[in-house]
Order: structure tokens, then C-alpha cells, then sequence
């Protein structure tokens, strides 16, 4: 179970880098495009947005996944909901 939980925490750390990499190159994208005034490259820094958002979607439903299946569970938090119910 550890390691399952080690090998998908990895897999959402490299999405995170990837996803940096990714915002950074539609950064330098955008800088050039403005400093070139070239309405072209900013239509495909524009049309990226999609992606990214895809990609920002992606990632937040691996971390809300991975909190879900391996919160700490405590005994004692059992108890209390079963004397409180």
C-alpha cells in the first residue's frame, strides 16, 4: 500500500513539473509574440489556454484522488462517529 501511494505521489509530481514546463513555454511564447507583435504566435498562446486548463483539472483530480484514498484513518475517529451515531 506504501508503495502504490509513493508511486502515485510521484506520478502527480512529475504532472506538476510538466505542467510548468509546460506554462513556461506558453510564457516565452506570449513574450515573443508581443515583442515580435506577431498576432499569429499569440493566437497559439491563446488557443492553449485549453490545454492548460485541461492539464490544471487533471492534476487537481489526481491530489483530491490521492487525499481521498490514503487520508489517515484513526481508530479513535471510528469510535467517536459510532458512539456519536
Amino acid at each position: 500500500m506504501v508503495n502504490k501511494y509513493r508511486e502515485e505521489l510521484k506520478d502527480l509530481k512529475d504532472m506538476v513539473q510538466e505542467q510548468g514546463v509546460f506554462a513556461y513555454g506558453m510564457l516565452s511564447l506570449a513574450m515573443t509574440a508581443l515583442q515580435d507583435q506577431d498576432p499569429e504566435l499569440a493566437r497559439q498562446v491563446h488557443a492553449r489556454r485549453v490545454e492548460l486548463a485541461e492539464r490544471n483539472l487533471a492534476i487537481e483530480e489526481a491530489a483530491l484522488r490521492l487525499i481521498a484514498l490514503y487520508q489517515p484513518w484513526h481508530a479513535t475517529s471510528a469510535q467517536s462517529s459510532v458512539r456519536s451515531g
